[in-house]
């Protein structure tokens, strides 16, 4: 049956018998419409969910795909009568079905309407199935239905449309929107659905994605009609004085506004489908995102004294409750600079030693430089911020300010010293070790220079002590919820063991855990980000994965602008690995322009320790791959690429065409290959070939008996 055409009981005529058809450009839901489809005879649905969220169509979707005949009650204001209710009530009781369907069911009001709606699940309790839609959850025995298991609830969780759902409906829209802009556009929009399609609308005439919300001219329109318009005065008046606040308590709302009846006016909200309960004892509400952007626009228009009014006192309960961070948010929108860099100096430091570098940056543009300076911790946070989004100037400037207000021997700025290594790394070490003895247990920055001084002795070259710090710098900033800081650690320790062939399996381990908590909690455009696709790039290669180390080699380079000397071992560090990376592509001009980057970090930071005969001998590589000789490397294919990081293991031929998922022959023949252009006759010989000219680690390359060509 088309989807265009409406769906009929054998008597048409008969009030409430035509199913309307489901939008041609409704998203199907599958998985929800198979879960209706198949619920037992006599059970109950209700869908309760705001206008918007495809109640109608969800009903109309479940009518077209159920085997079963249908009838449908579309209910209207006029039918909140007992008696017209009761007569359009009477033709499905006197012509039983197996599945009735009943939308709108928020309009009924009075007690003896709904007595009708409860007398009809009465009579059709054993074998027939009613559904009710409705905005609010009907006045209806629900509890009872409940309790006895007959009653299955859908509400606006199951009606939200995340991911492909959401592209789908802006696709039938006629919006093609990139993956990333249409998740954060129905992020925003918190998947409701009507306002996708609104937003679709706007994008059509003009509007960009990222500006669509809830002031948009249609979804104002819409918000206003469908969901405000039956407001009270003083439901209204609260609605709009009470949006400035992220989460609604009684409690709260009491002493914003101050009254006392803030529990009430809450439910009566909750009733008119205005806010939506945030647990189960109702005690804490919020306004869906667009409903309270649209609100808070409104006071701002309207009542501009008054919302600055509302935001100073809502600061200065935040502050009294701990809520640091929300009386930020609201000092700002009162415009008290003041109050703001006040704030803004409690919570930077600790925000960087736990990685919310895009949280610092925001606080310090709420704030004129003036007044970052007279605040000696916000410079601190300011100068860990642009160090490790390589702005080495701005970091410098910062450091330098944040001195002309603390102790020269303070521990953090002992970290940020080691953090950028000018001084060498001698005193790189110097200084994190003195900031680990000075930092207590617990303070914010205290993984941050375990993590430093683990790296300053990765610089001097004592291996085993650099990674008994980075398990103790991991260990400190999962505890502290310091993503970055634990991204980092993981994926020095991973990239510390790559090349240990009895380790290999440590690498992948720190590596995939490294990517585990990125998935949790994506580290920021900076360093942290680097690194993790450098890691990437680096275990691909070891697994012979060469596609895979290109795609992360690709994304790494999207990153290239953050390596700078602002934090010059970490930057040279990261690029000196994507030479390696490039140089097993036997790419010798790509390895050799990241060179030229760590060139110019040496430049202005020459005391790297063990980095600067690192770059020499990856340097020397890259001389040789260039060599007419190391330039047959660049007529590998693709699968004598992936071959060779393999032959360098212990495993045969027909273990590693086990590996590759290919036949021993293959393997061979491919071997045979790399044989000849490397103008060697064993396996043995081609492993050394491709370690002098970089293709695999030198460490990789163990002796093996390997296959002599044939003549």
């Amino acid at each position: 049956m088309s989807v265009s055409e409406p769906l009929t009981c054998p008597d048409a005529a008969s009030p409430g018998r035509v199913v309307p058809p489901a939008s041609g450009k409704a998203v199907v839901r599958t998985a929800l419409l198979n879960r209706l489809c198949g619920i037992a005879d006599g059970t109950i649905v209700t869908i309760v969910a705001p206008a918007g969220f495809g109640k109608t169509t969800l009903l109309a979707q479940w009518a077209e795909r159920d085997s079963r005949p249908v009838e449908w009650i579309d209910l209207e204001p006029e039918d909140d009568d007992a008696e017209s209710l009761e007569a359009r009530l009477e033709a499905i009781a006197d012509r039983p079905s197996p599945l009735v369907l009943v939308d709108d069911v928020h309009v009924l009001r009075s007690r003896a309407a709904l007595a009708a709606v409860e007398q009809l699940l009465a009579q059709t309790a054993y074998g027939t199935s009613v559904a009710l839609a409705a905005r609010r959850p009907p006045a209806l025995p629900l509890p009872r239905l409940r309790a006895e298991g007959r009653l299955l609830e859908i509400g606006t969780d199951e009606l939200t449309l995340r991911g492909r759902e959401a592209e789908t409906l802006l696709r039938r829209a006629g919006v093609l929107l990139p993956r990333h802009e249409a998740a954060a556009l129905a992020e925003r929009l918190e998947g409701w659905p009507a306002a996708l399609f609104l937003a679709a609308l706007s994008l059509h005439n003009g509007a960009h994605a990222s500006t669509v919300g809830g002031d948009d001219r249609f979804l104002a329109d819409y918000l206003e009609t469908e969901h405000l318009a039956g407001l009270s005065s003083g439901q209204r008046e609260f609605a709009l004085q009470t949006s400035l606040l992220a989460e609604l308590t009684s409690e709260a709302c009491d002493s914003l506004l101050d009254r006392s009846d803030s529990a009430e006016m809450l439910e009566s909200l909750e009733g008119a489908g205005v806010v939506v309960p945030l647990d189960q004892r109702r005690r804490r509400y919020r306004y869906p995102r667009i409903v309270r952007d649209l609100l808070a626009r409104e006071l701002e228009r309207s009542e501009p004294e008054t919302a600055r009014a509302l935001h100073r006192a809502a600061a200065g309960r935040a502050v009294e409750i701990g809520a640091v961070e929300e009386a930020l948010e609201h000092a700002a929108a009162a415009g008290d600079v003041k109050r703001v860099a006040d704030l803004a100096e409690r919570l930077a430091v600790s925000a960087c030693g736990r990685g919310r570098l895009d949280a610092v940056e925001r606080w310090l543009d709420l704030v004129p430089e003036d007044d970052v300076e007279a605040h000696p911790d916000l410079c601190i946070a300011a100068s860990w911020l642009y160090a490790v989004r390589g702005r080495a100037g701005n970091a410098q400037h910062w450091a330098d300010t944040a001195l002309r207000g603390l102790s020269a021997d303070d521990p953090r700025l002992r970290v940020l010293r080691g953090l950028r290594c000018r001084d060498g790394a001698d005193q790189m070490l110097e200084d994190t070790t003195a900031a680990c003895g000075t930092l207590p247990p617990g303070h914010p920055w205290r993984p941050a220079a375990v993590l430093g001084r683990a790296a300053a002795l990765l610089l001097a070259g004592d291996i085993a002590r650099a990674e008994h710090e980075l398990v103790e710098a991991v260990e400190l900033a999962t505890a502290a919820g310091a993503t970055e800081l634990t991204i980092l650690g993981l994926c020095l320790h991973s990239l510390l063991v790559v090349d240990e062939n009895d380790r290999s399996a440590d690498a992948d381990a720190f590596a995939a855990e490294a990517t585990a908590v990125a998935a949790v909690e994506p580290p920021t455009q900076s360093l942290a980000a680097l690194l993790l696709e450098t890691v990437g790039a680096r275990n691909s290669v070891r697994r012979g994965d060469l596609g895979e180390a290109a795609a992360a080699l690709d994304r790494a380079e999207q990153l290239l602008p953050h390596a700078t000397p602002a934090v010059p071992w970490l930057a040279a560090f990261a690029l000196l690995e994507l030479v390696r990376v490039r140089l097993a592509l036997a790419d010798a001009d790509g390895a050799r322009a990241i060179l030229r980057r760590v060139s110019d970090i040496f430049r202005v930071r020459p005391q790297l320790g063990a980095l600067v005969e690192r770059h020499a001998e990856l340097d020397r590589r890259t001389h040789v791959l260039s060599e007419p000789e190391g330039r047959w490397a660049s007529s590998l294919t693709p699968a004598e690429q992936r071959l060779l990081p393999l032959l360098a293991t212990h495993l045969s031929f027909r273990e590693i065409g086990e590996r590759l998922f290919v036949s021993r022959n293959t393997v061979k023949t491919q071997a045979i290959a790399v044989y000849r252009k490397f103008g060697v006759t064993s396996r043995s010989a081609a492993i050394e070939r491709a370690a002098a000219l970089g293709l695999i680690e030198e460490a990789a390359a163990v002796p093996h008996e390997g296959l002599r060509c044939a003549n």
